[in-house]
């Protein structure tokens, strides 16, 4: 069994869903959490969990949305967490490398209430993270908000193996990019090759884009996903969806 622990399954049109959603089946994958960036993503996203069984939903506020937050977006966000479909908050986190016009307060400021929710409602949390100096603060909040409570994931991490081995202290996992089988990325294979599978997780964050040899971007590439990194650390397949899976279950606490 495998999971996607990150897409965002609304963008892709409804017609097309029941079929990504057969072919991630096909290609062994068990659960998909398609996540959501604003208020409008966040209920697609519930939506469409509650439409096919092997969905969960994450609701958060993605920091390039930070600086259009109004305080009615976490009103509507406390609303959602009451659905049983959701399992995560986010995509919440912070970025300095793609958004340095954002307000650096505010993003930080919509980060910590999200921290807070995730620990109030016992949810772990799905994070975005780009940039050092946003690796370095989110670490920070991290651990004065106690978030080790809850734990979660960094999402498609290509940051440092500082900061990764940090989250793992905190009891946070570190989920593969799919840039691990970009023949061009040796650097992300160097860093997943140095964090062990008992700290991984995978994720796709599928948007229904186009990979370079021209497929399109599903959950069911997952599995390619997967074969890399039991590659960079000389074990199968079937080991790596088995401990991917046992990091799963450790996340959610059996649920």
């Amino acid at each position: 069994m495998l999971t996607d622990m990150h897409t965002h399954l609304d963008r892709y049109r409804p017609e097309e869903l029941t079929g990504v959603v057969q072919r991630a089946r096909e290609a062994g994958v068990s659960w998909i959490v398609t996540v959501g960036m604003n208020i409008a993503a966040c209920e697609r996203a519930v939506q469409i969990a509650r439409e096919f069984d092997i969905v969960r939903a994450a609701v958060g506020l993605h920091p390039w949305a930070a600086h259009e937050v109004r305080e009615a977006d976490f009103v509507r966000l406390r609303d959602l967490l009451a659905d049983p479909r959701v399992v995560f908050i986010g995509e919440a986190g912070l970025d300095t490398a793609k958004t340095p016009a954002i307000n650096w307060e505010k993003q930080s400021d919509t980060f910590r209430r999200q921290v807070r929710l995730a620990r109030e409602a016992g949810l772990p949390l799905n994070l975005h993270v780009k940039g050092a100096a946003a690796e370095e603060a989110l670490i920070q909040i991290l651990r004065e908000e106690k978030a080790g409570a809850v734990g979660g994931l960094l999402h498609g991490f290509v940051g440092s193996l500082k900061t990764a081995q940090a989250a793992l202290e905190l009891g946070f996992f570190i989920s593969v990019p799919r840039l691990i089988t970009f023949a061009d990325q040796d650097a992300v294979r160097a860093l997943f090759a140095q964090i062990p599978l008992a700290g991984l997780v995978l994720d796709t964050d599928s948007t229904g884009g186009q990979l370079p040899d021209g497929r399109r971007v599903e959950p069911a590439i997952i599995r390619e996903m997967a074969a890399a990194v039991a590659k960079l650390h000389g074990t199968t397949l079937a080991a790596v969806a088995e401990q991917t899976e046992q990091n799963r279950q450790q996340l959610f606490r059996g649920r």
